[in-house]
């Protein structure tokens, strides 16, 4: 009897140790449920997030298309500026020396020298208008490349 009294004693120990290890368990299964909802949670922000990032990585790369492309029409039509500017020089200096040779009209000739001149001094300033407009690119065409880096480096994270 003293045997069954300690075997029952023991048996209620054992179920004892085992509804603690139990309600361990089911509080530890609490806690994983809970931590799995809210990782769930951050994983869908997370996704949010990313998605609004690779559209505002999209439009930036439009972005920089449209500045590569207004870049390439700044430089040729800064191309036939200097062309354009090239061309005048030549044109005056030819008429410098025409000018020189023949002086029989020189009231008409200082004319013509004066507008050509004033030509030169206007593509001269179109020049300067369309190196300022280059800078401006520049600029904004590095700002963009540093928002595109930024973005990049925010999509490897």
């Amino acid at each position: 009897v003293r045997d069954n009294i300690v075997k029952i004693k023991n048996v209620g120990d054992d179920l004892t140790h085992g509804m603690t290890r139990v309600n361990i368990l089911e509080q530890r299964l609490t806690d994983t449920t809970n931590n799995s909802k809210a990782t769930r949670q951050n994983l869908e922000d997370l996704n949010l997030a990313a998605q609004k990032l690779h559209e505002d990585h999209e439009n930036t790369k439009g972005n920089v298309n449209d500045l590569r492309s207004n870049i390439k029409k700044l430089h040729a039509h800064l191309k036939q500026v200097h062309e354009d500017t090239d061309r005048l020089g030549y044109g005056l200096a030819e008429t410098q020396r025409k000018l020189s040779d023949n002086n029989t009209d020189t009231f008409g000739a200082q004319q013509n020298l004066e507008e050509l001149r004033s030509k030169l001094q206007s593509v001269k300033d179109a020049q300067d208008r369309s190196n300022t407009m280059i800078q401006s690119l520049r600029r904004d065409l590095a700002e963009v490349g540093a928002t595109t880096e930024k973005v990049k480096a925010g999509l490897k994270e």
